[in-house]
């Protein structure tokens, strides 16, 4: 979206916000804009807007929406566990599960990626962190890689 786009579209907002001044117009904006938006969210955020409605779900699965991917900082615990007792093997088969589910709908959305940064032993086949990495990157768009971040063992 050009700078005279985006100006534009905030002109049509602005215009929308006079005629209901105690709502915002979110829904009236474009999808352009509303994915501008979404851009700030972090990738928790975006899964937990994904459920809201089937247009913001649909808005989620933009390719250019998934530039920034950061295996590295993806938390192992959407929330604290449940079992303040469990084990690092057990929090780590947690976090396997999670971040590979994460790559697979990477994998749908054919991300356009600009940075991305993991840290995986690829050579241990059992946990398949090298299957899932290869997948991502065959589906990926990685004209615009600026940084890579390949930690690998």
């Amino acid at each position: 979206m050009s700078h005279t786009q985006f100006t534009e579209t905030l002109i049509v907002g602005l215009a929308a916000l006079r005629l209901a001044p105690d709502a915002f117009p979110f829904s009236s904006l474009t999808a352009d804009c509303k994915l501008l938006v979404f851009a700030w969210l972090s990738p928790e955020e975006r899964g937990k807007a994904a459920v809201v409605c089937k247009e913001w779900g649909t808005l989620m699965r933009t390719s250019s929406l998934w530039c920034d991917v950061d295996l590295i900082s993806f938390p192992p615990h959407p929330e604290p566990p449940e079992d303040p007792t469990e084990t690092a093997l057990a929090a780590y088969e947690t976090y396997r599960k999670r971040a590979i589910k994460f790559i697979s709908f990477l994998v749908i959305v054919r991300p356009v990626l600009r940075t991305i940064r993991f840290a995986f032993d690829i050579a241990d086949v059992r946990d398949g962190w090298l299957d899932v990495l290869q997948a991502l990157f065959r589906a990926s768009q990685c004209h615009d890689l600026e940084y890579a971040e390949l930690n690998w063992n």
